[in-house]
């Protein structure tokens, strides 16, 4: 072998070294961007109605179980009601400001949608998406869009938990859970309490002093076959304010508008005085047992039923949940990515719901643990799984949920002419709408 072969074969091994070494460094750096991430950066998570301390003590074990995030700092903010929230989050999408994960509500179309960076089958897989979850997040939460001939599907975001009404009654007034069955069942418990007690049986009529009541009017829209306010038909209107009237009738002895200013003007609800045991019964959300605690409710008194519809087949339950969805300017996807992934898995939905325990499981993985858990352990006689059921969930859409809930009471508060009103708050909304569309700029909503 001369000496000029062997130069260039001594030059091509050196060359093809190099190529080498060029795409390990790469190919280790650009994998090092996808699992280190800078220690100056915070991640910033916005939430509604659940503890921050709480949420914050959550993250603590994901980033115990996630080294190469263990330096990020979480920064968690929690609001109160969605009324501020909406504006705030408004307010922090102009500025660019927005969080990096942020909730919205299933009873709602928000306008911030189109700021939700969807996840594709490759982050989260979609076929098992619908084997763990009940079917009305696979509604709610799975988009798809045509690229030529082929169909993609998409997840929105994740749901962790869910919420359905329930009843809670003093067993100190003879209520009895099978009392709660039905219409037929309830309207003859209520008339014997009422005429042995001196005691309200039920408090669910006047919007101001009632928890919870556009949800449950909402309720009996699903009932009487009406999905959203953009489409529900007068006859469905009257149908489902009558029906919600028919739990406070004259005719039950059950009437209490004489402690409706009363309990208006000092800003009391169906809450305080279900704890000051002006009433045997009301009907709300779990998480208002921690109120009941703190208040000193006897907790051998305390006892709970599902929502009882007016029939015991006449439709679906109304669900109430917050999904969790990525901004789609956030520059920390991968971040937000690694979160909602884990919280698409059974240990740390889990985890997460040992924080909240006052929520079903989205995940149908999840349900055979209700069977013993307690929402507190102070009241031994509730648990979850009294309130598991396999009837039909759905959604209401309310379109923005601020407004509705706050006409649906002020209705309620005043229900003279109530169709009337209705139809001018549904005309109202629908107008607003279609100019956070862009359409009808030009036209008055009054």
């Amino acid at each position: 072998m001369n000496r000029k072969t062997l130069f260039w074969i001594i030059f091509w091994w050196l060359l093809l070294i190099i190529i080498i070494i060029i795409l390990i460094i790469k190919g280790s750096s650009s994998q090092n961007k996808q699992i280190i991430y800078k220690s100056d950066w915070k991640f910033h998570i916005w939430t509604v109605g659940d503890s921050s301390t709480k949420f914050n003590e959550f993250l603590s074990d994901f980033k115990l179980d996630n080294k190469s995030i263990s330096n990020i700092e979480f920064e968690i903010t929690n609001f109160d009601n969605f009324e501020d929230y909406n504006l705030a989050l408004q307010s922090a999408f102009l500025q660019n400001k927005a969080p990096d994960i942020f909730v919205l509500n299933n009873n709602e179309k928000s306008i911030f949608e189109n700021k939700v960076y969807a996840l594709s089958d490759k982050k989260i897989n979609i076929h098992n998406f619908r084997q763990n979850y009940k079917s009305i997040f696979i509604d709610d939460l799975i988009t798809s869009n045509w690229e030529g001939k082929n169909k993609k599907e998409f997840l929105k975001w994740i749901p962790v938990w869910y919420e359905t009404l329930w009843v809670f009654y003093n067993a100190l007034y003879r209520f009895k859970r099978a009392d709660f069955t039905n219409l037929s069942y309830l309207k003859p418990a209520i008339k014997k309490i009422k005429t042995t007690r001196d005691v309200i049986p039920l408090w669910i009529w006047n919007g101001s002093t009632v928890a919870y009541a556009s949800d449950l009017i909402a309720q009996e829209f699903l009932l009487n076959k009406a999905k959203s306010i953009k489409d529900i038909k007068d006859s469905q209107i009257k149908d489902s304010f009558s029906d919600y009237f028919s739990y406070w009738d004259i005719n039950w002895i059950n009437w209490y508008n004489a402690l409706f200013d009363e309990a208006k003007n000092s800003k009391e609800n169906n809450i305080d005085l279900f704890i000051d045991k002006k009433v045997a019964a009301i009907i709300a959300y779990p998480r208002i047992i921690f109120k009941l605690q703190s208040a000193g409710f006897n907790k051998r008194l305390l006892y709970a039923a599902p929502y009882p519809h007016a029939y015991s087949w006449d439709g679906p339950s109304l669900a109430n949940y917050n999904y969790f969805v990525i901004n789609s300017d956030s520059k920390q996807k991968l971040i937000a990515i690694k979160l909602l992934q884990y919280l698409n898995s059974d240990l740390w939905a889990w985890k997460y719901l040992k924080k909240f325990p006052y929520y079903l499981p989205a995940r149908r993985t999840l349900e055979d643990k209700l069977e013993e858990k307690n929402i507190s352990n102070f009241y031994r006689n509730v648990t979850l799984w009294d309130f598991y059921s396999d009837e039909p969930l759905s959604s209401f859409d309310k379109w923005n949920k601020v407004l509705f809930d706050k006409n649906i009471i002020k209705i309620l508060d005043n229900f003279s002419s109530y169709l009337s009103k209705f139809n001018i708050f549904q005309e109202n909304l629908l107008c607003k709408i279609d100019k956070l569309n862009l359409i009808n700029l030009e036209k008055k909503c009054e």
